[in-house]
């Protein structure tokens, strides 16, 4: 399975998810397979949200797995079919290996709210 999980740094399975998808300087793809990563994109180095990026359309993975996304980024990934996994661990290797063990919870609502470390931003408004 493709994964894609938004980090901090992009380190490969070693690199620090960042705890808001929409915000997150750079995102991970990996082979869940093996575990490695396949390349990292860095769209967003200002750091401001981009739950409406483009990069969401262009996306060619199964699943993400993140620590909060806004309700607008997980109905349009939603709607092509990506499954979104919530996650609490620190680091991607930590993550996938909940992944494997069927320990992620599948997120149906977004997880992102006021004081998530972006302000007065609202990421359900879009």
């Amino acid at each position: 399975m493709k994964v894609c999980i938004p980090v901090l740094s992009p380190q490969g399975v070693q690199s620090t998810i960042s705890r808001h998808f929409g915000t997150a300087p750079h995102f991970v793809m990996l082979d869940t397979d093996r575990q490695e990563p396949l390349s990292t994109l860095s769209p967003n180095a200002a750091g401001s949200c981009q739950c409406g990026s483009p990069m969401l359309a262009s996306m060619d993975v199964d699943a993400v797995i993140c620590g909060g996304i806004g309700a607008g980024a997980l109905e349009r990934l939603a709607e092509r079919g990506i499954t979104v996994y919530g996650t609490e661990a620190a680091t991607v290797s930590t993550a996938l290996e909940l992944l494997r063990q069927g320990r992620l919870a599948v997120l149906r609502d977004g997880t992102c709210r006021a004081g998530d470390g972006h302000g007065a931003h609202n990421c359900h408004a879009h």
